[in-house]
């Protein structure tokens, strides 16, 4: 889940056991969040049309991956598939 006054903050809360690990994004307005315990995907720009999507690998990641950078479509809700 997305926390924090400017949505900076995403959270993931592991089901067996209940600990949570927190992906600190050093953005703003950030959604749409997609993660496991190595990996979050999330949207920035979460509530313009123009997003972007970032991925961050690890609790603290400062310098995360673009993905997709988008100028003029709306790209959101990034989804992690497994086998």
């Amino acid at each position: 889940y997305i926390d924090g006054v400017d949505r900076s903050v995403v959270h993931n809360i592991v089901i067996a056991g209940g600990a949570t690990v927190s992906y600190v994004t050093g953005g703003t307005d950030v959604g749409d969040e997609a993660c496991t315990k190595d990996l979050c995907l999330v949207t920035t720009n979460n509530s313009t049309i123009n997003r972007d999507i970032y991925a961050y690998f690890g609790v603290g990641d400062a310098a995360p991956l673009a993905i997709l950078n988008q100028t003029t479509a709306s790209e959101f809700g990034p989804a992690i598939l497994h086998p």
